[in-house]
């Protein structure tokens, strides 16, 4: 999920595996309202390769920032969207009357 943090608008890529990271930024990046001028995430090994670094420099990115890997408070945003992302349609769901099996 990426959080455009001026809009709060979400722009959330599945993606089978984290090879694929590099496609999923450049097809958000290229659709984004305004200049990407830093990039917040957590630690994950697939955000320092040299190949999405690079296309972060060819984007106009200054800067890379990582959160603490154990910490998800410092990404409250993108957390606080993708657990109401997740849990109303839940909610939906269990108030509709369906059996729970759906």
């Amino acid at each position: 999920m990426i959080v455009e943090r001026e809009t709060r608008f979400a722009h959330i890529r599945l993606h089978a595996t984290k090879d694929e990271i590099v496609q999923v930024f450049k097809s958000v990046l290229s659709m984004l309202t305004m200049k990407t001028l830093i990039i917040k995430s957590d630690c994950a090994p697939e955000y320092h390769t040299p190949e999405l670094l690079s296309l972060f420099t060819e984007y106009g990115v200054k800067e890379v920032r990582h959160s603490n890997e154990h910490c998800q408070a410092p990404n409250g945003m993108v957390e606080k969207i993708w657990r109401h992302s997740k849990t109303g349609p839940a909610w939906a769901l269990f108030q509709s009357g369906l059996p729970l099996s759906m």
